[in-house]
């Protein structure tokens, strides 16, 4: 459970469909959304910059991020139960956008503004089963904030990359 990892995640629009379309995009840089948000990330690459995302070179979009793990204690105190550890890192997220001020007009304002998207997600080792359920509390809080959910299975060779990057 130490590897559960739950994302607010902004995601700009890859270059390859703004060449195509016509349409005069902004893409966003990290700076440009702690700033708009007041929140700062826990991982992001900008357009351009190298990342073990794109693994093939630089990254032809934008991705930013606040990332919530499982301490020690809270990993001992679920004992194994998936639900309760979903449970805690939902609280985690809720709990730090309502200290940063973190709205859905907020984030409705840097999808507009900055032609992305975001969605929470939620990642998950392969060597897990990953059964667990989402709570009522945490359905209604991302419909109202008009947030999509994304769920994933990390493989080792991307969780060793999320270690050596930090992330984990």
């Amino acid at each position: 459970m130490e590897r559960f990892v739950l994302n607010l995640a902004f995601y700009s629009m890859p270059k390859s469909l703004i060449s195509n379309s016509g349409k005069d995009y902004i893409i966003f840089t990290n700076k440009e959304i702690d700033k708009t948000l007041r929140a700062q990330s826990s991982f992001y690459f900008n357009r351009g910059d190298f990342n073990f995302f794109s693994q093939y070179g630089k990254a032809s979009y934008s991705y930013w991020c606040q990332s919530f793990c499982l301490t020690k204690e809270e990993i001992e105190w679920c004992n194994d139960s998936h639900d309760l550890a979903v449970a805690i890192l939902f609280d985690k997220l809720r709990l730090n956008l309502h200290v940063d001020g973190v709205t859905a007009g907020k984030i409705k304002n840097v999808d507009q503004r900055f032609d992305c998207r975001c969605q929470i997600e939620l990642f998950f080792p392969d060597d897990n089963r990953a059964i667990f359920k989402l709570r009522r509390i945490d359905l209604n809080w991302m419909a109202d904030m008009h947030l999509d959910f994304e769920f994933r299975v990390l493989n080792e060779p991307l969780l060793e990359e999320f270690k050596k990057h930090g992330f984990l």
